[in-house]
């Protein structure tokens, strides 16, 4: 995957819920689909319900196949059934189109207020959509935790201070 996907980009939304996915994030979606050869645009998978954050989550084909494969692997039962109904039923597989855009449903951008314009932020193996305010106010509420002396120093409790 490369570098994964980084960065914090804004892109407009029109009112049909076309939104350009920043170029750099194209990328890793190409890197990260087995069927993305020369002349095919990418794939992305679109969740939403499943990590309790009020954005869109988007993965990699590759990345999103991991995750099916590990509740796959669960053993059958109550927990299993859960991430696999949430999985079926809570992600959306889209292909960017040929201008590096794609269409989120109008029951999405109303589910997570997201018109005129959407923020992507990027998380390494994943990215995000969300409402440029909503996200703001979910950055502060995180950021509030963190000194500013040395965000590095949270990495000592798991042996790799530098």
């Amino acid at each position: 995957m490369g570098l994964g996907f980084r960065d914090e980009l804004t892109s407009k939304v029109d009112l049909k819920g076309r939104v350009s996915i920043p170029a750099p994030f194209r990328s890793v979606l190409a890197e990260g689909d087995p069927e993305c050869t020369t002349g095919k645009n990418p794939r992305v998978v679109l969740m939403h319900g499943m990590g309790g954050d009020e954005c869109l989550t988007g993965y990699t084909v590759d990345a999103a196949k991991n995750i099916e494969e590990k509740i796959l692997a669960m053993p059958y039962g109550r927990d299993r059934k859960k991430l696999l109904r949430r999985l079926a039923a809570k992600s959306i597989p889209l292909t960017v189109d040929d201008n590096g855009r794609i269409i989120l449903r109008d029951d999405l951008t109303k589910k997570f207020n997201i018109s005129g314009s959407a923020i992507f932020v990027g998380m390494v193996e994943l990215f995000q959509i969300w409402n440029p305010e909503a996200y703001e106010i979910d950055s502060a509420d995180l950021d509030a935790d963190i000194d500013d002396s040395d965000t590095m120093e949270l990495l000592n409790s798991v042996g790799l201070g530098g």
